[in-house]
């Protein structure tokens, strides 16, 4: 039994047998489903879990959260951290999409646990989740900082641009 950080009020089982960083991430998140703010907006338990203990209307978290995913899963399985060398950029869905593009982690195809950004927004790109589900036309997803929770929802897909999340060196076992 391990404790999720993302949504305190649950005790969670976290399989990790696979190994796989993108199928840890997408378990952690479906985990964190339900988890909600209070307080006010940007505010309590989930907020300050997935924004380093910040929280209030600057602290738009859904980048956070879908990030913070992949940061412990490495952890869980002992592997690189991919989001190691943006800090807190990370939270930024824009700062994703250039650091992802840099990578190489843009994709067309997108599977089950990459990240998804939404287009629009004064910078480029205005949300960020994870691929839940992948059909022809759309999207199942799962998002933090909507409707002031964590909660799936569908999306088409013309609508997303796609991050695999791992590809290459940061799928890697810590040494």
């Amino acid at each position: 039994m391990t404790r999720n950080p993302f949504n305190p009020d649950f005790n969670v089982t976290i399989a990790v047998a696979s190994g796989s960083l993108r199928a840890t991430a997408l378990a952690l998140f479906y985990d964190a489903l339900g988890a909600c703010e209070s307080g006010g907006e940007n505010r309590g338990k989930i907020v300050r879990a997935v924004m380093e203990g910040n929280e209030g209307r600057a602290y738009e978290w859904c980048a956070g959260i879908a990030t913070n995913c992949y940061i412990l899963a490495a952890r869980l399985l002992r592997k690189v951290n991919p989001f190691a060398p943006l800090g807190r950029l990370r939270w930024s869905s824009s700062a994703l999409y250039r650091y992802a593009k840099r990578n190489g982690w843009i994709t067309t195809n997108p599977r089950n646990g990459d990240l998804f950004l939404v287009k629009g927004g004064p910078t480029g790109y205005r949300h960020t989740g994870m691929v839940a589900r992948v059909h022809d036309a759309y999207i199942e997803t799962i998002e933090g900082n909507v409707n002031d929770r964590v909660e799936m929802r569908e999306r088409p897909r013309s609508e997303l641009v796609f991050i695999a999340v791992g590809i290459g060196n940061f799928d890697m076992a810590l040494a």
